[in-house]
């Protein structure tokens, strides 16, 4: 299942983008072929063994194909993002307001308090280390199985942000409180970016080596974090620190 939505997804951006006109930058061709053949080496030779080696091949594989999503995951949101219009940040400020939450105000109290702002901080970055703690922990407790579990779970998610995403381009938080000349982080100066070069022709080119997923709404973070805990769930000593 997870090679079948793995494979499908790599179709559809494919052709979407041969659609729209994007094309890949030399190296990322080399890349995308080395994917394509490791992936094809993955479905012609499953390990009949058992024990450490065989398990620690699907490990190898389980890896690939994290991967594989995370960069379909960037390229198809980026497709979402040339075929959308408009943005919908005015949209999400109103839907903020009407729950109550005010980010101007969330942010001043946090950055006037370093030790917060350290572990937001700390928090936001654990999603580059985390799957691979996931991983680690199930492989540690022989629950191979549970880790194609886990990533069927974080390419439906992916799968589903993008979906929505589509609906709620945004150029972010960042770009859409400060002033407009007010210097802004990397991480937030980017989206508008993106976003404008691929609605006017100018972005035509990925590297899929340096690729940032644009997606603001809904939050793949939040998505990302609750799937630690869960697919972590079946390596009992560790429940606690990962729900922490």
């Amino acid at each position: 299942m997870v090679w079948t939505g793995t494979l499908a997804a790599a179709a559809l951006a494919w052709l979407a983008g041969y659609l729209s006109g994007l094309t890949l930058t030399p190296d990322s061709r080399g890349l995308a072929l080395a994917f394509g053949l490791s992936a094809l080496l993955c479905l012609l030779w499953v390990p009949n063994a058992s024990g450490r080696i065989a398990q620690l091949v699907r490990m190898i594989e389980a890896l690939l194909l994290f991967a594989l999503i995370g960069v379909l995951g960037a390229v198809l949101s980026y497709l979402a993002m040339l075929h959308s219009s408009g943005f919908a940040d005015a949209l999400l400020h109103r839907m903020d307001h009407a729950v109550g939450f005010d980010w101007p105000a969330m942010r001043s109290y946090v950055e006037r308090r370093d030790w917060l702002f350290l572990a937001f901080e700390k928090g936001y970055l654990a999603c580059f280390w985390m799957p691979l703690a996931v991983f680690g922990l199930l492989w540690h407790a022989q629950r191979i199985g549970d880790v194609y579990r886990y990533l069927l779970a974080h390419g439906l998610a992916l799968a589903a942000t993008v979906g929505v995403f589509f609906f709620f381009p945004a150029r972010a938080t960042f770009a859409f409180y400060l002033a407009p000349r007010a210097p802004l982080p990397g991480n937030a100066r980017h989206y508008g970016e993106i976003i404008a070069g691929l609605r006017d022709g100018t972005l035509t080119t990925l590297d899929l080596t340096n690729l940032g997923g644009i997606i603001t709404f809904p939050s793949f973070h939040a998505a990302m974090a609750i799937l630690f805990v869960w697919g972590a769930w079946p390596a009992r000593h560790f429940r606690v620190p990962m729900l922490v």
